[in-house]
């Protein structure tokens, strides 16, 4: 028997946002350190782990119940396994959360305080053995009032990392559960967060993505920032002027990582339109290993909605925003998040969230109905917008963030732009159906291509790389982009810019 059979051993479930991700690895990072054999997901009909964590989401009624239905389904098909729920929707709704059938436990979103649960299963009854016979070990806990630096490592055969380096929210818009599930704004210290840059780095990581639930207030609860940025208020009364701290911490961290070693490219998940400050698109600018793409989330392209939600701007402030950022940034991509069917949301409202989206020409839409969440002051707002009509908007801007996508996309046919290769290539089979046909030159496409790999280019499109010689996960590669679809492009590699594992130069077609 080897010293890992010996070992208590774990299963990581995730769902949710691109922090969750990140808590998750950081968790199993933790697990990992404390001796235990850990794994993501798990597989039908395979053998129980002592412990399976779902680390919920709770943003929406539908994520709720898809943390619920992952719970559960883990129990039932793992009866053997000590089932925890975890994350934000235990934080949000305990006793809800404490309700799903067949849990060892549940916890909030503390991450230390789920390690130390998860160590107390160790050797525990299996939870059919001790069911109704012992108090259930839920873990609920203050949140941190300080940052918790737990650190991750780079996962193999990833080239694009997390880096986590904020957490909570103060902004209380009228929708939003997220500040009751992830509390106050709290940051991580700046050389804590430059030295988890350097190990992922150094563990092949070649992009890292700047996340946290509120990332532009990075540093602001500790004095870091300084200097003011206004978002004028056109609307409202006497057309107030909204400021904002210009978030100079974040833009320190930002350059701390361009002088690391082995960066290829930085970039930020998500940024609120007043926390975009002008030193941060003067390095955009400067350096193209930062990003020239920017998610920054409108919610809403009518002023009486945005006020309603209680956002900190206005349309013009928001227009704004982005025409200064474009004319900083010559070719910046701006993808947002757009919610349709808030309380009282009239079609005419609607009417002027599509023609504000179409008017700013956004790279990408995430689109998602409004969904009422207990706790928040919207929902107990009359004239709740019917689930029918939600889903009738919510199509309809969808298929309006395609054609800008597809747009966009058509807009750069015939650009060399650099692609990071993030899949293993593999050859494209003689056989495959959708192999590029010799001889037709409508595809655009390269007919000595034998090599098929994805990536995403600096502006967040995920190109489809075909290339005649075989190209390495990690590589930087020079590509033209030859065909727009609406959700990808396809290109063809010319070069290598930067290989992966060294700085030699080489090329990627015969």
């Amino acid at each position: 028997m080897s010293a890992d059979d010996c070992r208590p051993s774990v299963a990581l479930l995730t769902l949710g946002c691109k922090v969750n991700q990140y808590d998750t690895e950081a968790l199993a990072e933790a697990l990992r350190e404390a001796g235990w054999e850990v794994s993501f997901g798990l597989d039908e009909g395979g053998p129980d782990p002592d412990v399976v964590i779902v680390n919920s989401c709770v943003v929406t009624a539908r994520a709720e119940a898809k943390s619920r239905q992952a719970a559960r389904k883990a129990a039932k098909e793992h009866p053997g396994s000590r089932v925890v729920l975890a994350g934000c929707y235990p934080q949000v709704a305990p006793a809800a959360a404490g309700g799903v059938a067949g849990l060892a436990g549940t916890v909030g979103t503390g991450r230390q305080e789920t390690v130390r649960l998860v160590q107390s299963l160790v050797g525990a009854e299996k939870p059919a053995a001790r069911a109704g016979r012992e108090a259930r070990p839920d873990s609920f806990g203050p949140l941190p009032a300080e940052y918790e630096s737990l650190p991750i490592t780079a996962r193999a055969g990833r080239v694009r990392a997390f880096l986590k380096v904020q957490e909570g929210c103060a902004n209380d818009c009228a929708y939003c559960i997220v500040p009751l599930a992830r509390g106050p704004e709290r940051s991580r210290p700046l050389a804590d967060a430059v030295e988890q840059a350097r190990g992922l780095l150094a563990g092949g990581a070649r992009e890292l993505v700047l996340t946290g639930i509120r990332l532009g207030a990075y540093g602001t609860e500790r004095g870091w920032a300084g200097g003011e940025r206004a978002v004028a208020g056109g609307s409202g009364a006497a057309g107030e002027r909204e400021r904002a701290e210009a978030r100079a911490a974040l833009v320190d961290l930002v350059v701390a990582c361009l002088e690391l070693p082995g960066l290829v490219r930085v970039r930020l998940s998500s940024i609120e339109p007043t926390d975009i400050p002008p030193d941060l698109l003067a390095v955009m600018a400067a350096d193209p290993r930062a990003c020239p793409h920017l998610h920054v989330p409108l919610q809403s392209g009518s002023d009486s909605v945005l006020r309603r939600m209680g956002r900190r701007y206005d349309t013009a402030g928001y227009r704004a925003v982005i025409e200064d950022a474009r004319r900083a940034v010559p070719g910046l991509a701006v993808s947002t998040d757009v919610m349709v069917g808030f309380p009282c949301e009239t079609e005419a409202e609607f009417a002027e969230t599509l023609a504000f989206v179409r008017r700013i020409g956004f790279t990408r839409l995430h689109v998602f109905p409004y969904s009422r969440r207990p706790g928040t002051a919207a929902a107990g707002m009359p004239g709740q917008v019917a689930a029918r009509v939600r889903a009738e908007r919510a199509k309809m801007l969808t298929q309006a963030g395609r054609e800008l996508a597809l747009s966009f996309h058509l807009g750069l046919v015939g650009r060399v732009e650099e692609v990071l290769v993030e899949r293993q290539p593999k050859p494209l089979g003689r056989d495959a159906a959708e192999e590029p046909q010799a001889g037709d030159p409508a595809s655009g496409i390269d007919t000595d291509a034998r090599y098929v790999t994805e990536g995403l280019t600096a502006r967040y499109v995920r190109v489809e790389l075909l290339s005649s010689g075989k190209l390495a996960l990690g590589d930087l590669v020079a590509a033209r982009l030859v065909e727009a679809r609406t959700g990808d492009m396809a290109g063809v590699a010319i070069d290598i810019r930067d290989k992966a594992g060294g700085v030699d130069r080489d090329t990627a077609r015969a």
